[in-house]
């Protein structure tokens, strides 16, 4: 009894020593977290263990009149005071939530959360709603959330009726107004949603725009048309993401710019010249990035150019009748995308209005990877005999 009682006073020794250094850790450096955080944890396993076994020696000194304030029982409350205080210590750097909503309302999406591990630099959000604002608590929630996941992440809640000064710093002329800082840079949301503030997180924690350049003037897709086969909402779409987006006309630039960090061709009607696919190539072959559509039923003499990189354009159209949509809009369920960085982590179906398949030279393989990023279904086919109207309305 006597050696298990002076094992289980090292114990509890030890416990004491690892908590005043978890202490030590947080309260001079402050990191690393997982430090401070092994040792606070360390000192909580030891005391308790010491607690527990001292648990029948502390019933029987507090049955003793005698001995009922005495030193010994003074230390076991001490003790189980400094157990409960490393506890609230370790889960209060260690928040744990969980969203009981059945919908996921309140978490974040997967590129939200990698985005706010991933920041660099303080980001200050500053939300101007009135007392009785009726997205006030959302927004709020919202922020939470954001917070949550990143320690670089601050906010306030300002009523701009009773700090108009504040607000007109800001520049803020409506209610439910939200502003991001960070680096000097600064976004203004007024749409109370993860999309919105996260497009704007985006665009003010990059230190440099990259320009996306969307090649004009063989019949593409105007990132200017707003109809239904325009790129509109596309331009819109990638600038909320922070890129800056510019037209292209080959032959009056000569070449393509040197900060371009992706070109588009969408969707040629008409052939490019020698000249234009020489630029082209040169781009690639510089480690440039090419986004090419091009539409079914349409060669826009690009067969060749492409070849050289080992895409083969098939004269076809996919059909789907299980798509539910016309047998034109073949559909890709969540099982149909390959491993790949682009689609990882899509869990919903999308679908793909007049599709042509693609298919990889294999005799490039050495030279050319060729990773597919959709597969639509069992259900669907090809088909090359092509007459009348197909109609995907």
């Amino acid at each position: 009894m006597e050696v298990k009682q002076g094992t289980m006073a090292v114990v509890g020794v030890v416990g004491a020593i690892f908590a005043v250094a978890g202490l030590f850790v947080y309260l001079i450096w402050g990191e690393p977290v997982w430090l401070y955080t092994t040792l606070e944890i360390l000192a909580a396993v030891h005391l308790i263990a010491f607690f527990v076994t001292h648990f029948e020696m502390l019933r029987d000194i507090s049955l003793r009149r005698s001995t009922q304030f005495g030193a010994n029982s003074l230390l076991m409350i001490v003790l189980f005071v400094a157990i409960l205080s490393i506890l609230n210590f370790i889960f209060a750097r260690h928040e744990t939530r969980f969203d009981l909503s059945g919908t996921g309302a309140y978490t974040l999406a997967p590129q939200t959360v990698d985005l706010l591990k991933n920041l660099k630099k303080e980001v200050k959000i500053s939300g101007f709603f009135q007392e009785q604002s009726t997205v006030k608590e959302k927004a709020k929630e919202l922020f939470g959330n954001y917070v949550h996941e990143s320690p670089r992440i601050k906010y306030e809640m300002i009523d701009p009726d009773k700090r108009p000064a504040v607000a007109k710093q800001y520049g803020i002329t409506e209610y439910d107004t939200i502003v991001l800082e960070s680096g000097g840079q600064t976004a203004t949301v007024r749409t109370v949603s993860e999309e919105e503030i996260t497009s704007a997180l985006i665009r003010i924690s990059r230190d440099q725009k990259k320009h996306f350049y969307f090649i004009e003037g063989h019949g593409e897709h105007a990132i200017d048309d707003t109809d239904r086969g325009g790129y509109s909402y596309l331009r819109d779409a990638i600038a909320r993401q922070g890129f800056i987006v510019k037209k292209l006309h080959l032959l009056s630039e000569k070449t393509i710019p040197k900060d371009a960090a992706v070109v588009v061709i969408g969707g040629p009607q008409r052939g490019f010249t020698p000249e234009e696919q020489e630029m082209i190539s040169a781009y690639l072959t510089g480690g440039g990035r090419l986004f090419f559509m091009i539409d079914p039923m349409v060669s826009a003499d690009m067969y060749p150019f492409l070849s050289k990189w080992g895409v083969r354009l098939e004269d076809d159209i996919i059909l789907d009748p299980t798509s539910g949509l016309g047998g034109a809009i073949p559909i890709v369920n969540p099982g149909g995308y390959p491993s790949h960085a682009i689609t990882n982590r899509f869990n919903l179906a999308t679908f793909y209005p007049l599709s042509r398949s693609i298919g990889f030279d294999t005799s490039k393989e050495d030279s050319f990877r060729f990773e597919p990023i959709l597969q639509t279904g069992q259900n669907s086919w090809l088909t090359r005999a092509i007459t009348g109207e197909i109609s995907i309305d």
